[in-house]
């Protein structure tokens, strides 16, 4: 089957699954988009464990799924604001601004908590402190990591910099 062919067939399919799902999530009283989520899990989860299936379109619907490449610029550009939006246009507000302060108060002790644990695992994975100084230390003794920050900064920056030498400021 043909790259282009496979692809509209891959896309058309996963339209036709999402639009069916919308009566489906309504009925069972469930958020589409979570539903939409875990229904996209599954089709992948089955398509990596039946994917050369050879049942008329079964088998190529199976075979343009697993030839489609999503990357993740299309998952945080075009499919996450679009569930985001859907969402957003779905809430009840009135419940929202009721849960407010709980809310805010998991989001900040939960965002505190998960820097926290990842600051403190690759801390303990690198044996590289947490602290700006020590970072400065860590690149000194690493003069091509060194290197290749820099040059990258030049690169954005889009103009030669000039960097003091270890220990000046």
């Amino acid at each position: 089957m043909h790259d282009l062919v496979a692809t509209i067939l891959g896309v058309v399919g996963l339209l036709a699954i999402s639009s069916v799902l919308r009566p489906v999530a309504t009925r069972i009283n469930f958020p589409f988009t979570v539903l939409l989520a875990l229904v996209g899990v599954v089709l992948g989860a089955i398509v990596v464990a039946f994917g050369h299936t050879d049942v008329w379109l079964l088998g190529d619907f199976m075979r343009s799924m697993s030839a489609l490449e999503i990357t993740s610029d299309a998952v945080f550009f075009l499919f996450l604001p679009t569930l985001v939006f859907e969402a957003a246009l779905s809430i009840n507000v009135r419940r929202l601004l009721d849960d407010l302060l709980p809310i805010l108060v998991l989001a900040v002790v939960g965002l505190l908590i998960s820097t926290s644990l990842i600051g403190g695992a690759l801390w303990w994975a690198s044996g590289v402190s947490l602290a700006a100084r020590d970072f400065r230390n860590f690149l000194d003794r690493n003069p091509e990591l060194r290197e290749t920050i820099h040059s990258i900064a030049r690169e954005r920056i889009g103009q030669d910099m000039q960097f003091s030498p270890a220990g000046t400021v």
